[in-house]
C-alpha cells in the first residue's frame, strides 16, 4: 500500500439558483449596453447631420453676402436718378425689380457728374443653362426653375451667383435707399431642401 495516497472524489457540477440568476443579469446588462449603444449611434447621426446642413447653409450664406457686397459697391457709384428697370423707366418706391440698369460714377466735371460716361451696368436673374420656366427640375438637382444673378458690364456678363431661387432676387427702392435680396437654394448631403435669404439696404448719396 502507498503511503499519503488519497482518493480524490469528482462531485458533480449543479447550477443554483444564484448562478441562473447571475446569467439574468448578464443578459439585462447586455440589453441595456445595446440601447445605450444604439442611442449614442442615434445622436451622432443626428449631430452629422446637424453638420452638413449647417455647412451647406453657412456656404449660400456666404455666396450670398458675396453677391450683396457686389451690388452695393456698384449702387453707391451711381445716383438715384440712373438707375431704371429692364424698360428703362426710373423705379417706383416699394415695386420689387427682378433687374436694374445703372452707370457708374466717372467723377466729377466741372462740379457735375457726366452719367452718360460711367460705365453701364446691368444686374438681373437668368435661369440656369438647362433650366426653363416651366416649373420642373429640368437639370435633375432637386432644384426647380433656379438661376443665377448676372452682371452685365458693358455687354460683358459675368454670373456672380448659382442657386439663385426663382423670384429670389430683387431690388426696392425705399427712400433714398435701395433693398437688395437674394434668396440661395440648395439640396444638402441629407437630401434636404436648404433655402437662404439675405438682404442689405444701400443708401444713395447721389440724386
Amino acid at each position: 500500500m502507498i503511503r499519503g495516497f488519497k482518493k480524490i472524489w469528482l462531485v458533480p457540477c449543479k447550477i443554483t439558483k444564484e448562478t441562473a440568476l447571475t446569467l439574468v443579469e448578464v443578459a439585462v446588462a447586455a440589453a441595456i449596453f445595446l440601447i445605450i449603444l444604439l442611442m449614442v449611434f442615434t445622436i451622432a447621426d443626428r449631430g452629422a447631420k446637424y453638420y452638413y446642413t449647417t455647412a451647406a447653409a453657412g456656404s449660400l450664406q456666404e455666396a450670398a453676402r458675396k453677391a450683396l457686397d457686389r451690388m452695393a459697391t456698384d449702387l453707391r457709384g451711381t445716383g438715384l436718378s440712373i438707375i431704371t428697370d429692364s424698360l428703362g423707366q426710373p423705379l417706383v418706391e416699394g415695386v420689387a425689380y427682378q433687374e436694374i440698369h445703372l452707370r457708374r460714377n466717372p467723377g466729377y466735371e466741372n462740379t457735375e457728374i457726366p452719367w452718360e460716361e460711367g460705365e453701364a451696368i446691368i444686374y438681373r436673374f437668368e435661369y440656369e443653362a438647362a433650366e426653363a420656366d416651366n416649373g420642373t427640375d429640368d437639370d435633375g438637382d432637386g432644384l426647380i426653375d433656379e438661376g443665377v444673378l448676372v452682371r452685365v458690364e458693358n455687354g460683358s456678363s459675368v454670373e456672380i451667383a448659382h442657386n439663385v431661387k426663382e423670384g429670389g432676387l430683387s431690388f426696392t427702392l425705399q427712400g433714398s435707399q435701395i433693398v437688395i435680396r437674394v434668396e440661395l437654394e440648395d439640396i444638402d448631403d441629407n437630401q434636404r431642401k436648404l433655402e437662404v435669404p439675405s438682404e442689405t439696404a444701400v443708401y444713395l448719396r447721389n440724386p
